[in-house]
């Protein structure tokens, strides 16, 4: 089960949300909650499932703007909400796994990275290598 947070103005501004009651109401119940939106405002579901973890995000689409929801502020058209929801999983994709190491885009200049021995750049080995032109 899902509790879903909700501010009921239709558009709800922004500064009116509240996701703070994600963690209360998740606190009190102890069950999964999210965010249904009507702000159409993309800060604002993303710190819903950035910061307050919102495990389910729901909005209102209209496919095409012609709608009265559409009209009256609070809907979605799919090109506008797609972007919202591709930055989200970009972000849930940069956690990682916690342990503190080199990663892979790390490892092709490592060598230049400053020297632990001195703080200098690059390692020692490859200082002794260079030329003066």
């Amino acid at each position: 089960m899902t509790v879903l947070h909700c501010v009921s103005a239709y558009p709800a501004p922004a500064e009116e949300a509240n996701l703070a009651a994600i963690g209360a109401i998740r606190k009190v119940t102890g069950v999964s909650v999210g965010w249904s939106d009507h702000t159409r405002i993309p800060a604002v579901i993303e710190r819903a499932v950035h910061h307050w973890n919102a495990s389910m995000v729901e909005f209102h689409l209209d496919l095409d703007g012609k709608g009265a929801e559409y009209a009256s502020g609070h809907c979605w058209l799919p090109e506008e909400i797609a972007p919202v929801i591709a930055r989200i999983r970009e972000g849930e994709r940069s956690d990682g796994g916690g342990f503190k190491g080199p990663v892979a885009a790390e490892l092709s200049d490592r060598e230049w990275r400053a020297d632990p021995i001195d703080g200098l750049r690059p390692l020692r080995h490859i200082r002794g290598t260079w030329k003066a032109a």
